[in-house]
């Protein structure tokens, strides 16, 4: 299996690469450039993410406006439109973390 890599690109956003794909961080999924152009047609770049340049993770902003980084727990409801969003209702709530070292979709 091979290991993820946390990534930056020259437009700042997160990504992971995996093999030789990479992810970027896009609306709660993923964005993936299949030609690594930006849009003038130079070259999208990337490099492997600092230790400091994110934080310790990357934290929804709502983590620091209602200041859950003070109380610890971030228990914000995920908003749900049926038009607009991803998956279903359900796929929004929360659920335990699994022990171990994979988590199930």
């Amino acid at each position: 299996m091979t290991e993820p890599e946390w990534i930056v690109n020259d437009m700042g956003e997160l990504g992971v690469k995996i093999g030789s794909r990479c992810f970027f961080l896009y609306k709660g999924g993923n964005i993936e450039y299949e030609n690594g152009l930006h849009e003038d047609g130079n070259q999208i770049l990337y490099r492997i993410v600092g230790k400091r340049e994110f934080g310790e993770t990357c934290q929804p902003d709502a983590y620091y406006s209602k200041g859950y980084n003070k109380t610890g727990k971030y228990t914000e409801e995920l908003v749900f439109d049926p038009v607009l969003s991803d998956g279903t209702r359900e796929s929004g709530e929360w659920k335990p973390l699994p022990t171990g070292l994979l988590c199930a979709g």
